[in-house]
């Protein structure tokens, strides 16, 4: 075996090594010159292992470091994204099940009437005229102008009910009408009555099941109005009754 073999010690273990130096050594046991090149080699060799480790440790430091910081701020973010999406939910319960505020109003501008609703014969306000909203389901309704749309005889309900949506409870709706009723014949319906409604007044009420509360025969009206609170004007609003409208 040739005395200047090139070894690479990036790729064979220390016991190869060895064992490729170790052969002339044996062969040429008095050669002093194999004897020191066999010393220089090892102390050579175990030099530049202990680099190539010292250098790996602080790889390997800088690694585990990078990934703390990067799972400690991932973490972080989880965190926060939790927080907030608990907050939003909390908000949002509280804005729905305000009594009498129905915050999760759905106004249909398009002013489509339920199927077999009649027009009011004799009614207190007439299509045009304005009236003041003394008692309004909404903020910023009550005190507001009311420009009526349309005005119809029937029966209207106050309702309780589970949205569909699995929002809280709604209690003491106002108003469902007959005609918005799944089912409704010609008897009104009675309070403690059950009833799927049909009504999309609000977010999860169309499909949901509702007992009557109290039930009347009156006139209700569609509206226009500004609210009192400032924004855009609301169109078609569904439905105000006599007893809630004032012509002062």
């Amino acid at each position: 075996m040739s005395d200047n073999k090139e070894i690479n010690f990036y790729n064979i273990p220390i016991v190869d090594y060895l064992f490729s130096i170790g052969e002339p050594i044996e062969k040429q046991s008095g050669s002093y010159y194999q004897h020191k090149k066999h010393d220089s080699l090892k102390i050579y060799f175990f030099k530049f292992r202990r680099k190539k480790m010292k250098q790996n440790k602080k790889w390997i430091g800088t690694i585990l470091l990078s990934s703390a910081l990067l799972l400690g701020a991932c973490g972080s973010d989880e965190i926060n994204e939790s927080t907030g999406t608990d907050t939003n939910q909390t908000t949002t319960e509280e804005t729905s099940s305000e009594s009498g505020d129905h915050g999760g109003m759905v106004h249909d501008e398009s002013g489509e009437i339920p199927a077999g609703l009649e027009e009011a014969e004799n009614p207190t306000y007439n299509v045009g005229e304005t009236a003041t909203i003394t008692d309004g389901h909404m903020e910023g309704m009550e005190g507001a102008e009311a420009t009526i749309v349309g005005a119809f005889d029937t029966v209207a309900y106050e309702v309780s009910y589970d949205p569909t949506n699995g929002g809280p409870r709604e209690e003491n709706h106002k108003w469902v009408i007959h005609q918005e009723i799944a089912d409704a014949g010609e008897e009104p319906f009675e309070p403690g009555d059950e009833v799927t409604l049909e009504a999309n007044h609000t977010e999860g009420m169309e499909g949901a099941t509702a007992t009557i509360d109290d039930a009347k025969s009156t006139t209700v009206y569609v509206i226009d109005y500004q609210p009192t609170t400032g924004g855009e004007e609301v169109k078609n609003h569904k439905w105000v009754t006599d007893s809630e409208l004032s012509a002062e």
